[in-house]
């Protein structure tokens, strides 16, 4: 199952219509360009992106992923990879993985 964050960080395409981009990536309708930002699942990592046509896999729903941002395209991805950067950035003048993920455990749930 996938949880939503509270606060999730969305491109200028996904707010537009952000229930029907959650609804495709909880029903595992593959958009061609959607993208996921989620909490990673190795330690070392920071946050993980994935293309939605990957959660066709059972394998993604039994992870339990965190989903913080959702992008409409690749360009969308890393426009919203570079503001969770700087915000994360803006709180504790550092990023790298245990701060990526205080920043998003403390914040809106």
């Amino acid at each position: 199952m996938f949880h939503f964050h509270g606060k999730i960080y969305m491109d200028d395409k996904v707010k537009e219509k952000p229930g029907r981009y959650r609804k495709m990536v909880e029903r595992r309708r593959g958009l061609r360009r959607c993208f996921v930002i989620t909490l990673p699942v190795n330690e070392d990592n920071s946050l993980e992106v994935y293309s939605s046509r990957e959660f066709w896999f059972e394998h993604y729903r039994k992870l339990g992923l965190e989903i913080v941002g959702l992008a409409a395209d690749r360009d969308g991805a890393e426009t919203l990879l570079c503001q969770i950067a700087r915000d994360v950035y803006h709180v504790y003048q550092v990023v790298d993985a245990d701060h990526v993920k205080s920043y998003f455990r403390g914040k809106g749930e």
